[in-house]
C-alpha cells in the first residue's frame, strides 16, 4: 500500500513538471480559444511567513487578444512584454491586442492553498533562522505544509475533511561545506557536486483527511510534516524552495477503484523480487569461479613477461653491438680512403724526385749567397750609424727646430720694440693730433731761431752756445729717427724670411724622423741577415737530405698498393655489417613487439582480473542487497500492509471527493470567462548567510527563472525515481 502511494504521488508529480510549461485547450463556448497560465510566486521569511506574492500571468489567444475580461483579485498590473495597458473598472480588466500572447505580473494578498511553516531546532532547542547563521551543532529543520481549503463531508458515516489535492514538490541545497550527516524522514538525500539536495514530495491536506476518518497516516508512511537533521558547522542556508500545483492526472486517479487494484503491484514486485534474488545467487556463484581462474592466469603471465624482457635485453644489446661496429667499419673505411689518396698524391709527387733536388741545391746556393749580402750590407750601416759625423749631424738636426723658434721669437719682440719706438718717435699720433714731442721739438726749434742771430754776432758767446745745443738735440732727433727707421727696415727684410725658417725647420724634422728609420731599417736588417742566415742552414740541411727522398718513391708506391687491397676488404666488411645489423634490428623490433605483446598480456590480466575480482564483489554486494530488499524491503512491506478493507474502501471514497474538489482548481486570482486556465505555486524562502545575495525574485519573476526551478525540481526527482 506504501509502494503504491509513493508510485502514485511521483506520477502525479511527474505529470505536473511535464505539463508545467504547457497550456489547457478550451472547452467549448465564448472565448474558448483563449487559455491562461498563471504562477505565484510567494516570497517567504526564514518561518514560512509570507513576506510578498507576486502573481505573473499568461493569456494566449491565436485569433489575437480581442476584448478579453478578467475579474482579478490582483494589484499593481504591469505589462511586461510590451506597452499595451489593460481598461481597468474596478475588479475588471479587459485587454484588446493584436498580439496573440499578453504577460503580465501583479501582486495579491489573497490567501495561499497552502501554509509553510519552518521551524529550527540546534542541539534539541528551537531557535530562529536568523539566529542560527555562523553558528554549530546537531540541526533539526522542521517543515510543515497546511492546505487552506478545507471542506467537511460525511463519507461512510464519517466527517471528513476534504482538501482540494494540491501536488508539491520541495528542494532544499545543503553545502558539503557545512552540512553533514544529512537524513530526512520523508524523502531523500541525493549528492550533487558539493551540494547534498534533500528532495521531498507532499500533498498538503492528506494526513489530515486520513486522521478524519480514522486511517492512520502511518500505514502508508505519509505526513504532512518534513525534518531534516543534520550536523552544521558556521550555519548557512539557501533558500528553501517549494512548488504545488492542483493540476495532477485525475484521469489516472478515476481509474483506481478497487482493492485489487492498489495491491497487485505489490504482488507483482514480491514475485519480481524472488525472481532477481535467485538470478543474483547464481551469478554471485559463477564470477567467484570465473575470479578464481582469473587469478591462475595472472600468475602465470610474469613468467612469460620476464622470459620476454631477457630476450628484449639481449637484442638490444645485440643492437647496440652491430650498430657501433658498423660505424667503426664506415670510420675505417673512411679513413683508408683517405690515406689511399694521400699516397697516390705522394707516389705522384715523388715520381718526378730528381727535379725537387736539384731545385733544393739551387734553393740552399742563393739562400747562402743572400745571408752573407744581408749580413754584410748590415754591418756597413751599423759603422755608419756608430760613426761621429753621423752622430753630429743627427745631434744637430735635432736642435735645430728649437734654435729657429727661438730666432723667430727674437725677430717678434724686435719688431715689436722697433715699432714702439717708432711710435714714440712720430709727430702725429694715430688720431693725426701733433704728439707731445712734435710740440717739444717746434718749441725748441722756435727757441734756437731766437738764439740763430747770437751765434752771427759772436760764435763764443752763451747764446750761441745755446743755439748750438738746441739745435743738437734736434739733429741728434732726428738721427734717431733715421736709426729707428733704417732698423725697421732691416727688421721687415728679417721677416720677409721667416717662410724660408719654417722650411729650414720642417726640413730639420723631416731629416731627424728620416734618420730614427734609417736605425729602424739598421734593425730590421740585423734581423732580416740572422732569418737569411737561419733559411740557408735549413736549406742547407735538406740539401743534404735531398739524396734520400730518391729512395721515397718506390716504396710509397707498395705502400699504396696495400693500402688498395686493405680499402677494398674493409669496404666487404661494412656492407656484411650493415647487413647484420639490420638482420639484429629487424629480431629487435620483433622481440619489443613481442615485450609489448607480453605487457599487454600482463596489463589485461591484471585489470582483468581486478574487473573480475571487483565483479564477484559487487555481485556479492548485490546478492546481499538483493537479499536484504526482499526480506527487509518486500517481505516486510508485505507485512506492514495493516489496512482493512473498510480503510480501503474509505480512501477510494475520499478520493473520489477530492476528485470533485480539483476539477474546479484552475486558478488562483482569476481568469476570462470560458477560458481554459492553469495554476502553479512557487514557495522560496529567505537564503540565511552572512552576506545576502540580492533577492531578484522579488523584483523579477521571468519565464526563465521559472523554468530553471522546475527544471532543478525535474532532474531531482528524475534521478529519485
Amino acid at each position: 500500500m506504501k509502494k503504491n502511494v509513493k508510485v502514485l504521488t511521483c506520477t502525479m508529480l511527474s505529470m505536473m513538471l511535464a505539463n508545467s510549461g504547457l497550456a489547457v485547450y478550451a472547452k467549448d463556448g465564448d472565448d474558448t480559444d483563449t487559455t491562461k497560465d498563471e504562477t505565484i510566486y510567494a516570497i517567504l521569511n526564514s518561518d514560512g511567513t509570507v513576506e510578498e506574492q507576486i502573481v505573473s500571468s499568461w493569456l494566449h489567444n491565436d485569433h489575437g487578444i480581442k476584448n478579453i475580461k478578467e475579474n482579478l483579485d490582483i494589484k499593481d498590473v504591469k505589462n511586461v512584454k510590451s506597452d499595451e495597458k489593460p481598461n481597468i473598472s474596478g475588479n475588471t480588466y479587459t485587454w484588446d491586442s493584436e498580439s496573440n500572447d499578453i504577460y503580465y505580473e501583479g501582486t495579491t494578498t489573497k490567501k495561499l492553498p497552502v501554509n509553510v511553516n519552518v521551524t529550527y531546532k540546534l542541539d534539541g532547542k528551537e531557535i530562529k533562522g536568523k539566529d542560527l547563521i555562523g553558528k554549530s551543532g546537531k540541526l533539526e529543520i522542521h517543515i510543515q505544509m497546511k492546505n487552506t481549503q478545507t471542506k467537511v463531508v460525511n463519507i461512510n458515516g464519517k466527517n471528513t475533511n476534504i482538501h482540494p489535492l494540491y501536488v508539491g514538490a520541495g528542494v532544499v541545497d545543503l553545502s558539503s561545506d557545512h552540512f553533514k550527516n544529512v537524513k530526512i524522514n520523508h524523502g531523500t538525500v541525493l549528492s550533487e557536486g558539493n551540494n547534498q539536495v534533500v528532495g521531498f514530495v507532499s500533498i498538503p491536506g492528506l494526513e489530515d483527511t486520513l486522521k478524519s476518518s480514522n486511517i492512520d497516516p502511518e500505514a502508508v508512511n505519509y505526513s504532512d510534516e518534513y525534518v531534516i537533521e543534520c550536523e552544521t558547522n558556521d550555519f548557512e542556508l539557501g533558500p528553501i524552495m517549494v512548488t504545488f500545483t492542483p493540476e495532477v492526472p485525475l484521469d489516472k486517479l478515476k481509474d483506481i477503484d478497487s482493492f485489487d487494484d492498489l495491491t497487485k503491484g505489490l504482488n507483482d514486485l514480491t514475485s519480481a523480487s524472488e525472481q532477481l534474488l535467485d538470478g543474483t545467487t547464481q551469478l554471485a556463484d559463477g564470477t567467484n569461479t570465473f575470479n578464481s581462474k582469473m587469478k591462475e592466469l595472472v600468475d602465470g603471465v610474469p613468467t612469460l613477461t620476464n622470459g620476454v624482457d631477457t630476450l628484449k635485453n639481449g637484442t638490444g644489446q645485440l643492437v647496440s653491438g652491430s650498430t657501433a661496429l658498423s660505424s667503426n667499419l664506415n670510420v675505417l673505411q673512411n679513413g683508408l680512403s683517405q690515406a689511399k689518396e694521400g699516397t697516390s698524391a705522394l707516389v705522384s709527387a715523388t715520381g718526378s724526385m730528381n727535379e725537387l733536388v736539384d731545385g733544393i741545391k739551387q734553393v740552399n746556393g742563393g739562400n747562402t749567397a743572400l745571408a752573407a749580402g744581408l749580413k754584410d750590407g748590415s754591418a756597413q750601416l751599423n759603422s755608419l750609424l756608430t760613426s761621429d759625423i753621423y752622430q753630429s749631424v743627427a745631434s744637430s738636426l735635432s736642435g735645430l727646430p728649437d734654435e729657429i723658434n727661438s730666432l723667430e721669437a727674437g725677430l717678434s719682440q724686435l719688431a715689436n720694440g722697433v715699432g714702439q719706438l717708432q711710435a714714440g718717435l712720430s709727430t702725429v699720433d694715430a688720431n693725426g693730433n701733433k704728439t707731445d714731442l712734435a710740440v717739444a721739438e717746434e718749441t725748441v726749434n722756435q727757441v734756437a731761431a731766437q738764439y740763430a742771430q747770437a751765434c752771427e754776432l759772436d760764435a763764443n758767446s752763451q747764446e750761441c752756445g745755446i743755439y748750438k745745443s738746441l739745435k743738437g738735440v734736434t739733429g741728434a732727433l732726428d738721427n734717431t729717427r733715421d736709426g729707428v727707421n733704417t732698423l725697421a727696415e732691416g727688421v721687415q727684410g728679417l721677416a720677409s724670411k721667416q717662410q724660408e725658417l719654417e722650411n729650414l725647420k720642417s726640413l730639420a724634422t723631416n731629416a731627424s724622423g728620416l734618420l730614427s728609420k734609417v736605425n729602424d731599417l739598421s734593425n730590421n736588417l740585423n734581423t732580416a741577415a740572422q732569418s737569411a742566415e737561419t733559411l740557408a742552414a735549413g736549406t742547407n740541411q735538406l740539401n743534404e737530405k735531398a739524396g734520400a727522398l730518391l729512395q721515397l718513391n718506390p716504396s710509397l708506391q707498395k705502400l699504396d698498393g696495400a693500402l688498395g687491397q686493405l680499402q677494398n676488404g674493409s669496404s666487404q666488411l661494412y656492407t656484411g655489417s650493415q647487413t647484420l645489423t639490420q638482420g639484429i634490428q629487424s629480431a629487435d623490433q620483433g622481440v619489443a613487439q613481442l615485450q609489448g605483446g607480453a605487457k599487454t598480456i600482463t596489463n589485461g590480466a591484471g585489470q582483468l582480473y581486478d574487473a573480475s575480482s571487483l565483479l564477484a564483489s559487487k555481485t556479492k554486494e548485490l546478492n546481499n542487497g538483493m537479499s536484504t530488499f526482499k526480506t527487509s524491503g518486500i517481505d516486510e512491506m508485505n507485512r506492514r500492509v495493516t489496512l482493512t478493507v473498510d480503510d480501503i474502501n474509505q480512501i477510494l471514497a475520499i478520493k473520489d471527493e477530492i476528485i470533485k474538489e480539483n476539477e474546479t482548481q484552475h486558478t488562483f486570482t482569476g481568469a476570462p470567462e470560458n477560458s481554459e486556465s492553469k495554476v502553479k505555486f512557487i514557495y522560496k524562502t529567505e537564503e540565511l548567510e552572512k552576506t545576502k545575495k540580492a533577492d531578484t525574485e522579488k523584483t523579477t519573476t521571468t519565464e526563465s527563472k521559472k523554468e530553471n526551478f522546475l527544471d532543478k525540481i525535474g532532474d531531482f526527482f528524475k534521478n529519485l525515481f
